[in-house]
């Protein structure tokens, strides 16, 4: 009886140090309490521009009553997913100088949801531009007029769908670790910090079982939606410009106006994607790091300098969101007076028969 029950309280310290694994952390508030001052500073001056910079665009939709219009719509949704993200960065940074051991469980939690969300949208943004590509090219194909209403049709049904995955869908992918987060993984160890976002997060120190993956979640979510969003935006890119390539050929014209146009897209495409790469690069590289507990990135070669990157480019998005897709297009400023231009610019496409649409992006 003694033995059995040797083995039994054995077997229950067993259990217990196989669910509740040894955790490590980056740095240490004690020793690297400057690197992390400075990496909340930047945290906070990054974020604040980013709040600027997409509220803008929203007072602007707003004030105009452009909300609806297909050339702010998108933006309208993705300067809405920056200014949450934001927000987040920095209530993180503030909450951070307030209380260095301040549980930020579900403010990293949400966070991640706020990063998805304007990954998505982003795609959202170059699908929406694409479809209204190809709607502009089957109108000077000469199409049957009922073919290309149901098409249009069809593209307003499937991008509102779009509209409610790319909030949703984000909320799916995070509620697995938010019923989880209940329980162990809210109780951080006092090294680690939750609260400035994507920076020295907790992770096992040898994972055994599944509830070791737990503490990397958030992380893989992040590596695996941000390359899926990198691949899909540059191939969406790249069939709208093939696509008006086509139409502009197909029109049986190619003036040197119409080579300019597509020198011109093809520039703002590389910026487009320039922009998201150079924004989430260092985001994407430390985030893989994570994700495997034998990699310590103290131990890389000019470690602080990536996280320094990483908060100098990620909190970012909405600000350089705000300038390449809003500011920077007069089509984007002129929005509250396009309804009679793009009549009239129809007009001319389907009796000159020359594509000039560029204007979606």
């Amino acid at each position: 009886m003694i033995s059995s029950s040797d083995s039994t309280s054995s077997a229950e310290v067993n259990f217990s140090s196989v669910e509740t694994p040894e955790l490590i952390c980056i740095f240490s508030p004690h020793e690297n309490k400057e690197e992390k001052t400075v990496i909340a500073v930047i945290y906070i001056l990054t974020s604040s521009l980013s709040i600027v910079g997409a509220g803008s665009i929203l007072i602007y939709a707003f004030s105009k009553r452009i909300v609806r219009s297909p050339e702010v719509h998108p933006l309208f949704h993705l300067a809405l997913a920056d200014l949450i993200l934001a927000s987040l960065w920095l209530s993180g940074a503030c909450t951070w100088f307030h209380n260095k051991y301040q549980d930020c469980f579900y403010l990293d939690a949400f966070g991640e949801m706020a990063h998805l969300a304007s990954f998505f949208l982003t795609v959202n943004y170059a699908l929406t531009a694409y479809m209204r590509l190809r709607e502009k090219a089957d109108t000077i194909t000469n199409l049957p007029f009922s073919s290309v209403a149901y098409r249009e049709k069809c593209s307003i049904w499937f991008s509102r769908i779009f509209y409610v995955l790319c909030w949703l869908t984000p909320l799916v992918i995070m509620l697995p670790l938010l019923i989880n987060g209940g329980g162990d993984l809210k109780e951080t160890p006092q090294d680690c910090t939750l609260c400035l976002l994507l920076f020295d997060r907790p992770k096992p120190k040898k994972p055994k079982n599944l509830q070791s993956t737990w503490w990397s979640y958030g992380s893989i979510a992040l590596t695996a939606t941000l390359t899926f969003s990198i691949i899909t935006l540059v191939l969406l890119y790249f069939m709208m410009l093939r696509a008006y390539r086509k139409a502009v050929l197909n029109s049986g014209v190619l003036t040197d106006i119409q080579r300019a146009n597509i020198d011109a897209i093809r520039n703002r495409i590389f910026l487009y994607v320039l922009v998201f790469v150079v924004c989430w690069s260092p985001a994407l590289v430390v985030a893989s790091c994570d994700i495997d507990p034998r990699i310590r990135l103290t131990s890389v070669k000019h470690w602080f300098t990536l996280f320094v990157f990483q908060g100098l480019t990620a909190p970012m998005q909405g600000f350089f969101n705000c300038i390449v897709y809003g500011w920077a297009r007069k089509n984007f400023r002129e929005a509250s007076e396009r309804r009679t231009v793009l009549l009239e610019s129809d007009e001319y496409i389907s009796h000159f028969h020359r594509p000039s649409y560029g204007s979606s992006l």
